[in-house]
């Protein structure tokens, strides 16, 4: 279990989770693990923009009985989009750009594995 924990704090990193997908995810298992698509996984980023981004490379390490293993899941860029400035009666924002990302095919790859490692290890 203390994998998938990594696995998904990898995954969601410093960020802001809408509450419907924790409540989703309060009983993800191994199941939903091996059940996942690479090719369906996505990442959004909201950042200030004068933050630019370029190419993100996610890591994961497993140890496991048979050695540590590292595994890179490169992410490929699939839309960039220019949030306007919003203001409320607290704060105004500033202009933010939001990326969302894909798993390239090395990084899907790599998924795959990473379920493998997963369904052997039974975490």
């Amino acid at each position: 279990m203390k994998y998938l924990f990594v696995v998904l704090l990898l995954l969601s990193g410093c960020s802001a989770v809408p509450l419907s997908t924790l409540t989703h995810f309060a009983t993800f298992d191994e199941q939903d693990f091996a059940a996942l698509d690479p090719g369906q996984i996505r990442a959004r980023l909201v950042v200030d923009d004068f933050v630019k981004l370029k190419d993100i490379t996610l890591k994961a390490q497993i140890n496991a009985s048979e050695g540590v293993q590292q595994l890179e899941f490169p992410l490929k860029l699939i839309s960039k989009e220019i949030l306007p400035v919003r203001k409320s009666w607290i704060f105004t924002t500033q202009v933010r750009a939001r990326y969302q990302y894909e798993l390239s095919p090395q990084a899907q790859q790599n998924f795959v594995k990473l379920q493998g490692a997963a369904e052997r290890a039974k975490i």
